[in-house]
């Protein structure tokens, strides 16, 4: 998987890898063709320790068999050594795409111009969601307020 990486010492060192994980990690994605790769929770928020699974979400093309993806994972504890949370992001809400997005590192970025697409329309679309959902959201409060 040809990639622009982001392998710097600082960051590997922040998401608890070292070149030949992500080298495995990499690889082991490569069967869905991803046009990048990110770590996100614990690990990219440099709050993970020894016991810390690692999450990782993908951009792919299209959306990956569900089974394939799950096998993957466990594939990847296994060769890593340590719990693996993959996450297809074709297959994952607004909120979920807008927190790895903001939160997540992008290590592996293959087809920047399919990923900023992703992005742009992520972050849109998690606006018109906050639209949408504001109004509800002032009558809980309004609501929680007049019981305080």
């Amino acid at each position: 998987m040809p990639a622009k990486l982001d392998e710097t010492n600082d960051t590997l060192e922040l998401l608890r890898l070292n070149n030949d994980q992500l080298g495995v990690l990499l690889r082991t994605l490569a069967r869905f063709d991803p046009a990048a790769v990110y770590v996100f929770g614990s690990r990219a928020q440099g709050t993970s320790g020894p016991q810390s699974d690692l999450d990782v979400a993908f951009l792919s093309s299209q959306l990956c068999d569900v089974w394939e993806v799950y096998l993957a994972s466990q594939e990847l504890s296994s060769l890593l050594g340590l719990e693996v949370e993959l996450l297809d992001l074709r297959r994952a809400s607004t909120v979920m795409r807008k927190e790895v997005i903001r939160t997540g590192r992008c290590i592996a970025r293959v087809r920047p111009n399919e990923v900023s697409e992703f992005e742009m329309y992520t972050l849109s679309n998690y606006a018109r969601l906050n639209e949408e959902r504001a109004p509800v959201l002032r009558a809980i409060a309004d609501e929680y307020n007049s019981h305080a």
